[in-house]
Protein backbone atom coordinates (compact mmCIF):
# COMPACT_ATOMS: atom_id res chain seq x y z
CA UNK A 1 0.00 0.00 0.00
CA UNK A 2 2.01 3.29 -0.81
CA UNK A 3 1.83 5.66 1.82
CA UNK A 4 0.41 9.09 1.70
CA UNK A 5 2.91 11.32 2.15
CA UNK A 6 0.86 14.69 2.69
CA UNK A 7 0.58 16.32 6.08
CA UNK A 8 -2.76 17.08 6.15
CA UNK A 9 -5.04 17.86 9.87
CA UNK A 10 -6.75 15.04 8.84
CA UNK A 11 -3.60 12.62 9.45
CA UNK A 12 -1.66 14.82 12.58
CA UNK A 13 -4.87 15.50 15.61
CA UNK A 14 -1.77 17.62 17.82
CA UNK A 15 -0.09 19.53 14.57
CA UNK A 16 0.02 23.19 15.54
CA UNK A 17 -3.06 22.63 18.44
CA UNK A 18 -2.24 26.36 19.77
CA UNK A 19 0.51 27.23 18.36
CA UNK A 20 -0.41 28.37 14.82
CA UNK A 21 -3.85 29.44 15.90
CA UNK A 22 -3.47 30.88 19.21
CA UNK A 23 0.17 32.43 19.78
CA UNK A 24 2.77 31.45 21.37
CA UNK A 25 5.46 33.48 23.73
CA UNK A 26 8.24 34.08 22.06
CA UNK A 27 11.45 35.82 23.58
CA UNK A 28 12.05 37.89 19.75
CA UNK A 29 10.68 40.50 18.62
CA UNK A 30 9.43 39.79 15.20
CA UNK A 31 9.60 43.32 13.45
CA UNK A 32 9.18 47.16 13.91
CA UNK A 33 5.88 49.13 15.73
CA UNK A 34 5.88 50.92 12.04
CA UNK A 35 4.99 47.39 10.25
CA UNK A 36 7.24 47.72 8.09
CA UNK A 37 9.41 44.85 9.05
CA UNK A 38 11.94 46.46 10.21
CA UNK A 39 13.73 44.68 13.04
CA UNK A 40 12.97 47.01 16.47
CA UNK A 41 15.49 49.09 17.82
CA UNK A 42 17.10 48.55 20.07
CA UNK A 43 17.78 44.91 19.16
CA UNK A 44 17.13 43.36 22.54
CA UNK A 45 15.06 40.26 22.69
CA UNK A 46 11.61 41.00 24.79
CA UNK A 47 8.48 38.71 25.56
CA UNK A 48 6.00 39.27 22.78
CA UNK A 49 2.95 37.15 21.82
CA UNK A 50 2.18 36.94 18.39
CA UNK A 51 -0.18 34.51 16.12
CA UNK A 52 2.18 32.59 14.04
CA UNK A 53 -0.39 31.96 11.66
CA UNK A 54 -0.10 35.40 10.45
CA UNK A 55 3.94 35.28 9.94
CA UNK A 56 5.22 34.06 6.52
CA UNK A 57 7.53 31.27 6.41
CA UNK A 58 10.60 33.34 5.56
CA UNK A 59 10.36 35.62 8.56
CA UNK A 60 9.90 32.68 10.89
CA UNK A 61 12.90 31.49 9.39
CA UNK A 62 14.73 34.35 10.35
CA UNK A 63 13.44 34.31 13.66
CA UNK A 64 14.65 30.80 13.86
CA UNK A 65 18.20 31.28 12.44
CA UNK A 66 18.79 34.24 15.19
CA UNK A 67 17.35 32.65 17.65
CA UNK A 68 18.36 29.13 17.90
CA UNK A 69 17.19 28.48 21.33
CA UNK A 70 13.55 29.38 21.34
CA UNK A 71 12.67 24.97 20.23
CA UNK A 72 8.66 25.75 20.30
CA UNK A 73 8.87 28.78 17.89
CA UNK A 74 11.31 26.03 15.62
CA UNK A 75 8.72 23.35 16.37
CA UNK A 76 5.63 26.05 14.90
CA UNK A 77 7.93 26.42 11.94
CA UNK A 78 8.02 22.16 11.52
CA UNK A 79 4.69 21.70 11.02
CA UNK A 80 3.65 24.83 8.93
CA UNK A 81 6.07 22.81 6.54
CA UNK A 82 4.11 19.52 7.51
CA UNK A 83 1.17 21.22 6.60
CA UNK A 84 2.71 22.64 3.50
CA UNK A 85 4.19 19.15 3.05
CA UNK A 86 7.57 20.45 3.02
CA UNK A 87 9.36 17.36 4.11
CA UNK A 88 12.47 18.26 3.53
CA UNK A 89 12.61 21.45 5.50
CA UNK A 90 10.35 20.01 8.21
CA UNK A 91 12.71 16.92 8.60
CA UNK A 92 15.80 19.27 8.54
CA UNK A 93 14.01 21.92 11.74
CA UNK A 94 12.96 18.72 13.46
CA UNK A 95 16.63 17.41 13.35
CA UNK A 96 17.73 20.91 14.86
CA UNK A 97 14.79 20.80 17.55
CA UNK A 98 15.22 17.58 19.02
CA UNK A 99 19.12 18.46 19.57
CA UNK A 100 18.12 21.75 21.37
CA UNK A 101 15.08 20.61 23.13
CA UNK A 102 14.90 21.81 26.71
CA UNK A 103 11.84 19.55 28.24
CA UNK A 104 10.66 16.19 27.12
CA UNK A 105 7.67 17.44 25.97
CA UNK A 106 9.76 19.34 23.19
CA UNK A 107 12.11 16.66 22.23
CA UNK A 108 9.62 13.81 22.14
CA UNK A 109 7.39 16.08 19.51
CA UNK A 110 10.65 17.01 17.60
CA UNK A 111 11.61 13.48 17.22
CA UNK A 112 7.91 12.61 16.71
CA UNK A 113 8.19 14.79 13.79
CA UNK A 114 11.38 13.89 12.93
CA UNK A 115 11.08 9.88 12.64
CA UNK A 116 7.63 10.85 10.01
CA UNK A 117 9.98 13.08 8.00
CA UNK A 118 12.72 10.57 7.98
CA UNK A 119 10.21 7.68 6.92
CA UNK A 120 8.55 9.45 5.01
CA UNK A 121 11.89 10.90 3.01
CA UNK A 122 12.60 6.97 2.11
CA UNK A 123 14.71 5.63 5.19
CA UNK A 124 11.98 3.89 6.98
CA UNK A 125 13.57 1.99 9.28
CA UNK A 126 15.62 4.97 10.60
CA UNK A 127 12.42 6.93 10.86
CA UNK A 128 10.70 4.17 12.52
CA UNK A 129 13.03 3.83 15.38
CA UNK A 130 13.05 7.47 16.24
CA UNK A 131 9.22 7.16 16.04
CA UNK A 132 10.05 4.73 19.08
CA UNK A 133 12.19 6.92 20.86
CA UNK A 134 9.47 9.50 20.78
CA UNK A 135 7.00 7.30 22.24
CA UNK A 136 9.45 5.86 25.07
CA UNK A 137 9.84 9.67 25.90
CA UNK A 138 5.34 10.26 25.64
CA UNK A 139 4.39 6.70 25.65
CA UNK A 140 0.56 7.45 24.75
CA UNK A 141 0.47 10.69 22.47
CA UNK A 142 -1.56 9.95 19.59
CA UNK A 143 0.00 11.46 16.81
CA UNK A 144 3.32 9.10 17.33
CA UNK A 145 1.19 6.15 17.67
CA UNK A 146 -0.43 6.78 14.44
CA UNK A 147 2.46 7.73 12.54
CA UNK A 148 3.67 4.43 13.82
CA UNK A 149 1.29 2.39 13.01
CA UNK A 150 1.60 3.93 9.04
CA UNK A 151 5.07 3.65 9.10
CA UNK A 152 5.21 0.06 9.75
CA UNK A 153 2.32 -0.81 7.78
CA UNK A 154 2.52 1.25 4.49
CA UNK A 155 6.48 1.82 4.13
CA UNK A 156 8.08 -1.81 6.04
CA UNK A 157 5.31 -4.37 4.86
CA UNK A 158 5.03 -5.49 8.41
CA UNK A 159 1.20 -5.10 9.78
CA UNK A 160 2.24 -7.61 12.45
CA UNK A 161 3.93 -4.49 14.31
CA UNK A 162 1.48 -2.24 13.10
CA UNK A 163 -0.88 -3.76 15.22
CA UNK A 164 0.48 -2.70 18.58
CA UNK A 165 0.53 1.04 18.68
CA UNK A 166 -2.79 1.57 16.16
CA UNK A 167 -4.81 -0.68 18.86
CA UNK A 168 -3.23 1.17 21.48
CA UNK A 169 -4.62 4.52 19.47
CA UNK A 170 -7.92 2.88 18.69
CA UNK A 171 -8.65 2.30 22.82
CA UNK A 172 -8.82 6.09 22.83
CA UNK A 173 -11.73 8.64 22.66
CA UNK A 174 -11.53 10.26 19.49
CA UNK A 175 -14.46 12.14 17.35
CA UNK A 176 -16.04 10.64 14.24
CA UNK A 177 -13.50 11.94 11.60
CA UNK A 178 -10.40 10.40 13.78
CA UNK A 179 -12.50 7.00 14.76
CA UNK A 180 -13.24 5.84 10.98
CA UNK A 181 -9.70 7.35 9.57
CA UNK A 182 -8.51 4.54 12.69
CA UNK A 183 -10.76 2.09 12.46
CA UNK A 184 -10.39 1.87 8.60
CA UNK A 185 -6.55 1.65 8.85
CA UNK A 186 -6.99 -0.74 11.60
CA UNK A 187 -9.07 -3.31 9.64
CA UNK A 188 -6.64 -2.89 6.55
CA UNK A 189 -4.02 -3.90 9.09
CA UNK A 190 -5.52 -6.44 10.70
CA UNK A 191 -6.40 -8.24 7.32
CA UNK A 192 -2.93 -8.04 5.80
CA UNK A 193 -1.97 -9.43 9.24
CA UNK A 194 -4.53 -12.28 9.04
CA UNK A 195 -6.62 -11.69 11.85
CA UNK A 196 -8.94 -9.86 10.05
CA UNK A 197 -12.45 -10.33 8.85
CA UNK A 198 -11.38 -11.29 5.74
CA UNK A 199 -8.85 -13.56 6.42
CA UNK A 200 -11.48 -15.89 9.18
CA UNK A 201 -14.39 -15.94 6.08
CA UNK A 202 -11.51 -17.26 3.56
CA UNK A 203 -10.70 -19.85 5.71
CA UNK A 204 -14.15 -20.82 6.50
CA UNK A 205 -15.87 -23.62 5.09
CA UNK A 206 -18.67 -23.01 2.73
CA UNK A 207 -22.16 -22.91 3.83
CA UNK A 208 -24.24 -25.66 2.55
CA UNK A 209 -26.21 -25.01 -0.39
CA UNK A 210 -30.47 -24.55 0.14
Amino acid sequence: MAADTGADRRLIWGLGAGALASGIALLVALSGADGSGRRAQPAVATTTTVDLSSVPNDELERVVAENPGVVPMRLALVERYLRGNELANAQRHAEEAAVRAGTVEDRARALRYLGWTTALLGEAEQGEGILVQSLALEPTDRDGLYFLGRVRFELMGRPDLALGPLEQLAAFDMDDEQRQLVDTLLAEVRVAAGTGPAATSETAPPSPEG
